[in-house]
């Protein structure tokens, strides 16, 4: 006879972000060995997006608010393709 769990709906969300997570991890680890020709296709985390542009958190966040900067979101982690970083900037 198999166990019944039982689940608060907290412990529920932090198990599906954390499932989450790795699997975006795993697959952010497979985009990272394509071939060098498509690097300007790369993604790159909140803390990447930081270091790539020297500004702070709280200046990305302002540039994800005001659509200056696109972004994608799985998860609880954000995303930006390095190539609309360096649009923004240009």
């Amino acid at each position: 006879m198999e166990e019944l769990i039982i689940l608060t709906k907290s412990q529920f969300v932090s198990l599906i972000d954390e499932r989450l997570s790795l699997i975006v991890e795993e697959k952010l680890g497979h985009l990272q060995e394509l071939p060098s020709d498509t690097s300007d296709k790369e993604l790159l985390t909140n803390d990447e997006a930081i270091d790539f542009l020297g500004v702070s958190k709280s200046t990305l966040q302002r540039y994800r608010s005001s659509g200056k900067l696109k972004y994608s979101k799985v998860g609880n982690k954000i995303f930006y393709h390095r190539d609309d970083i360096i649009e923004m900037v240009g």
